[in-house]
């Protein structure tokens, strides 16, 4: 089941956010001996201040545990983000991530966005082809050290959903 949260339920996010933020973590390390630190609660209050023209925050629940969730904003520019998205191993590959994702652009697109963007980390494979296969591509201009840019658009992405 996936459900919308409200800001106020964010922290419900939050022990999935550790398990994403350790993930990153040990792929920072392929790259660099200096591995990204961050609390949650700096991660949340980015998050929030993205909020102000408009988020779509959704948990995915599986026999009344969370094994996913998503978050997305939309900037002033009317640009979206997926700004957070992460999946349990053991609930990969069953379609929720998708579900979650689509709900996301979906969103996104009747909030008038005409673009999506989201920083993926580039060792992360299995991210990159996922979001491959839902019409993102890579935007070889846009790199950080250890994350790179995809984009996603409704004309392309639209031939993939």
């Amino acid at each position: 089941m996936i459900q919308n949260l409200t800001l106020q339920q964010i922290d419900e996010i939050a022990p999935l956010w550790f398990k994403l933020n350790e993930l990153h973590k040990s792929l920072d390390l392929l790259i660099t001996t200096q591995p990204r630190t961050c609390s949650w609660e700096e991660r949340k209050n980015e998050l929030l201040l993205k909020c102000a023209h408009g988020h779509l925050l959704q948990i995915a629940w599986l026999d009344d545990e969370p094994i996913g969730y998503c978050f997305s904003s939309l900037s002033k520019e009317n640009i979206g983000e997926i700004d957070s998205l992460y999946m349990e191993s053991h609930a990969r590959k069953q379609g929720i991530g998708r579900q979650l994702v689509e709900a996301a652009l979906t969103w996104l697109i009747e909030q008038g966005s005409e673009q999506v963007e989201l920083w993926v980390h580039r060792r992360n494979t299995e991210a990159i082809a996922f979001y491959g296969r839902l019409g993102f591509t890579a935007a070889p201009d846009r790199q950080k050290l250890t994350e790179k840019l995809l984009l996603w658009t409704p004309l392309c992405g639209a031939a993939e959903r």
